[in-house]
């Protein structure tokens, strides 16, 4: 295989992915749909809400309404959800279709590898109102709560003040009058609409023209993310944890050879991803940057993938 860092090709600035924020005619502001003190917390952690909400913020400064930007500070006009711009990650699933439906009308037998980021799970958690309305407040259901839950771990003044995963969490309980239940509903409806539910989309939006491509039955589609997410347990939300639900993450692995349905319940890890790549694709294994780089640990996956 060639050397892609020559003949590789890039497509939506990376550097545009953290989007959509509100704008007030001066300054980026909070959705205007989040309660303080949550929404004091900036504008990546502590926004969230639908794009329409735009619309209810009144400029105090230039007397007029908010508007929906994107981090490269361009407007992004929302009507309503069927008279907006397109948000970075649905740029990115379509930009990822036309890309294979271009390689698919090529005689070139090359291999390529295509690399898609959908910035969710994180934050700011903005969608249009559709995927919201698929998960109404009323209808959503928590886990189950153990009061004093955090009572097994290390907990201090200092650490619910100087660490955002508890910061956040009390700051998001004040934001609702220390409603837990109407908080985190709130804000789980977010990270549904837009982690899951969106970004499902934008995904079979890619899926699909795989599929209606020559490359259907000789393509490898891994599917995983870099975290998961704390909704409250421990008195958290937020990642950067060693809890599960913060270092378990989704990882789907398909393979010409793959059976359907499949499911390994041996542990695996995200290092497993380099030497399993290496020998389905026959590469040379050259993970070292330089002498000083430690040895790249993992264990093959095709094993799991491949068994009856």
């Amino acid at each position: 295989m060639e050397d892609l860092r020559k003949i590789g090709w890039w497509g939506i600035n990376p550097a545009h992915n953290y989007d959509p924020v509100f704008f007030d005619g001066e300054n980026i502001v909070a959705n205007p749909s989040v309660p303080t003190p949550f929404s004091a917390t900036g504008p990546i952690d502590g926004f969230f809400g639908r794009l329409s909400d735009a619309g209810i913020y009144k400029g105090e400064k230039k007397g007029q309404k908010g508007s929906v930007y994107g981090s490269d500070k361009k407007s992004m006009p929302y009507i309503n959800d069927d008279n907006r711009d397109l948000l970075q990650g649905e740029k990115h699933a379509l930009w990822a279709a036309k890309k294979i439906k271009e390689l698919n009308g090529k005689t070139n037998a090359q291999p390529f590898f295509m690399g898609i980021s959908f910035v969710p799970p994180h934050t700011p958690l903005h969608a249009p109102d559709k995927y919201f309305d698929r998960y109404p407040i009323d209808k959503i259901e928590l886990d189950t709560w153990l009061p004093e839950d955090n009572n097994d771990t290390f907990w201090s003044d200092n650490f619910d003040k100087t660490t955002k995963g508890s910061r956040y969490y009390r700051l998001l309980l004040e934001s609702y009058h220390r409603d837990r239940e109407l908080a985190l509903k709130h804000f789980l409806q977010a990270y549904l609409a837009v982690c899951v539910t969106f970004v499902d989309e934008q995904v079979g939006t890619v899926i699909d023209a795989l599929n209606n491509s020559k490359f259907k039955d000789n393509t490898i589609v891994i599917f995983t993310s870099d975290h998961g997410w704390q909704m409250g347990e421990k008195n958290y939300l937020f990642k950067n944890s060693l809890w599960k639900e913060s270092t378990r993450v989704p990882f789907l692995i398909k393979t010409p050879k793959t059976k359907a349905g499949c499911k390994v319940k041996h542990p695996v890890s995200l290092t497993d991803l380099d030497p399993t790549l290496i020998e389905y694709c026959n590469l040379k294994r050259k993970p070292k940057k330089n002498a000083q780089t430690g040895n790249l640990e993992g264990t093959s996956l095709r094993p799991f993938l491949e068994r009856t």
